[in-house]
């Protein structure tokens, strides 16, 4: 027997209404499948109604029923998603946490250290490096050549003042970028962002060098589930749900995370807590510095991930051709017969 759960839905903005003189038009949702497996039967986990001018969009956080990768659906469209970091950019987690942040990269070393380790030193790219945080940090290492590519152009301007380096503004499909020519490549708070990050991984893949590092970090679904939804949620902003589907179109956990990257073409990912994203004031950043070496004592003791993810992943080697010797009927026509 087929049973029916009911998902509340929260009607309230997401953010604080925006001007109502944008015109009409800016919102448009599509309905997609899975990302991961290509999947269209999905199960609504949460309902939102995001909010820009004078016009309303229901948005959707649904998880997949084949792999299990969480997802929104509908969701709004690449166009409209561009509107809302145009329009309503001052209230997006982007602004807040990478387009601004602070300005030190400390909470970058740590994920430096592994680089170096399993790289030692050349071409870092940083795709959508925000205000250049962890490129200035990457520098004051003196291992890395560096590249940035950030879509938001204040804050690749800033990049490009704090990093002391080349910041291209755009996305990465718009930047001509040689295949192979990268040791590293570094995703720090994009994977969630993005249209279709399946397809962005294999570009990735394709520019990095053989044995390539690809540094990936994106929020716990596990954590966000109990900070960003329930009674929690409603204690903290008054809303049943707070997941931000009008920016956060993807939610992974370790085993999706892992699933897409080598889906993608790379080895099994290490994962590891990351340091979180800091903004706001003194007590804001002094809870979010426990929580995170609270979250690495959890894993360390019992193995339960509710950090962030930090991923980082070599790419995969490609098979080995055999060997043909003289004699082998190979050798003639391609295929033993």
């Amino acid at each position: 027997m087929n049973r029916t759960m009911t998902v509340p839905v929260d009607t309230r903005p997401t953010t604080r209404p925006a001007r109502a003189d944008l015109g009409s038009g800016l919102l448009e949702t599509e309905q997609v499948a899975c990302n991961l497996c290509g999947e269209s039967r999905s199960r609504v986990l949460f309902r939102e109604t995001y909010r820009l001018g004078t016009e309303a969009a229901r948005l959707h956080v649904v998880r997949c029923r084949r792999c299990g990768l969480v997802y929104v659906s509908p969701r709004l469209t690449f166009a409209s998603t561009g509107h809302v970091y145009r329009h309503d950019a001052a209230d997006t987690i982007s602004h807040g946490y990478c387009w601004q942040g602070e300005r030190g990269g400390s909470r970058f070393r740590r994920l430096l250290q592994r680089l170096i380790r399993m790289r030692g030193d050349g071409r870092l790219l940083d795709v959508g490096c925000g205000g250049g945080q962890f490129l200035a940090e990457a520098r004051r290492t003196g291992n890395w050549d560096l590249l940035g590519i950030e879509p938001h152009a204040p804050a690749a301007r800033s990049a490009r003042q704090l990093a002391d380096c080349t910041v291209h503004t755009g996305t990465l499909q718009q930047t001509p970028l040689e295949p192979g020519s990268f040791d590293v490549v570094a995703m720090l708070g994009v994977l969630e962002h993005l249209h279709d990050p399946t397809s962005t991984l294999r570009r990735v893949r394709e520019l990095l060098k053989p044995g390539g590092v690809l540094a990936v970090y994106v929020p716990s679904f596990d954590y966000l589930r109990i900070k960003d939804t329930g009674w929690l949620s409603r204690l903290r902003t008054g809303r049943h749900s707070n997941l931000h589907p009008q920016e956060h179109l993807f939610h992974f956990t370790p085993r999706t995370l892992a699933t897409m990257l080598t889906a993608a073409g790379f080895e099994p990912p290490d994962l590891d807590v990351g340091h979180p994203f800091m903004h706001g004031g003194p007590a804001k950043r002094t809870i979010k510095k426990t929580a995170y070496y609270a979250a690495r004592f959890l894993r360390a003791t019992t193995g339960l991930h509710l950090g962030g993810l930090e991923a980082v992943a070599r790419t995969t080697q490609p098979p080995k051709a055999p060997e043909l010797h003289s004699g082998d009927p190979t050798d003639a026509i391609g295929g033993r017969l």
